[in-house]
């Protein structure tokens, strides 16, 4: 087990998870970018895994507030 809990920021792609120290199980996952998730493929299309096309560099102002799932 290590002594803190480990926080893994990647800036560039909005994430940012926070894995529990002692069990080393993942606790949280931040996403900074939600308008780029798909959570689920339109009617008649297959759920395929895929890069977003563009990332703002910077968050606009009318942007949602960050999304933080807990696990």
């Amino acid at each position: 087990p290590l002594c803190h809990d480990l926080i893994l920021n990647l800036t560039q792609d909005g994430i940012k998870l926070l894995f529990d120290a002692c069990n080393q199980r993942l606790k949280v996952m931040q996403n900074n970018h939600i308008a780029s998730v798909t959570m689920y493929a339109p009617p008649g299309r297959a759920a395929i895994l895929e890069q977003p096309k563009h990332l703002p560099s910077e968050r606009p102002l009318s942007a949602p507030p960050t999304t933080t799932l807990q696990i």
